[in-house]
């Protein structure tokens, strides 16, 4: 048996980008896998909470776009995902 390891799908990795006043990233996951996307409008010390769900794709590639204008989250917000 012959296992091959794609490193590229190996946990989240997430890239913000700027779409207006919504909060959007891509990330790379694990193929198929379901994420629970959570937020934290502070750093110091984090407050995450569960917010959205979102399923990466067959190559592994996850793109989401928050609903809810930064605004709306006081003007900053942070993301992450956690495998469900």
């Amino acid at each position: 048996m012959n296992v091959t390891v794609n490193t590229a799908n190996v946990g989240p990795t997430v890239t913000p980008l700027n779409m207006g006043g919504n909060g959007s990233f891509v990330a790379s996951g694990i193929p198929n896998q379901a994420y629970t996307v959570q937020i934290s409008t502070v750093l110091s010390p984090p407050n995450w909470t569960d917010y959205d769900t979102t399923t990466a794709g067959s190559n592994g590639l996850i793109s989401y776009t928050d609903p809810t204008t930064i605004s709306v989250h006081g003007g900053t917000v942070y993301y992450r995902l956690k495998q469900q």
